[in-house]
């Protein structure tokens, strides 16, 4: 039984960085999206609940630079991600690429 306990732990680890990555992911989308509309877009909000994207505003909350794809548990920014599944994630873009991901 005690053996279990830090596997249940790691996998529900797994499964925030997962779901944070996803949101990124979609927040990217929609973010790119909108500069594509309107190429003033530098920053906006991402609401994980609704799917929705709102630009503007001011990115606040833990801050990462680097691409989804390299985050994993036990190393750099994946580790900052596997503690908590965040509901909103800003994106910030320069000449229409994401360059900082807040997560709140």
């Amino acid at each position: 039984m005690a053996v279990s306990i830090p596997i249940f732990t790691a996998q529900l680890d797994k499964a925030r960085l997962a779901t944070n990555q996803a949101n990124a992911r979609s927040a990217k989308a929609a973010a790119i999206a909108e500069y594509l509309t309107d190429d003033t877009t530098t920053v906006g909000k991402y609401d994980t609940a609704t799917g929705s994207f709102t630009k503007g505003g001011t990115a606040k909350g833990l801050s990462i630079t680097s691409d989804p794809s390299t985050w994993h548990t036990g190393e750099g920014d994946g580790d900052k991600l596997k503690t908590k599944t965040y509901t909103t994630v800003w994106v910030t873009l320069a000449s229409g690429k994401v360059n900082t991901y807040n997560f709140e």
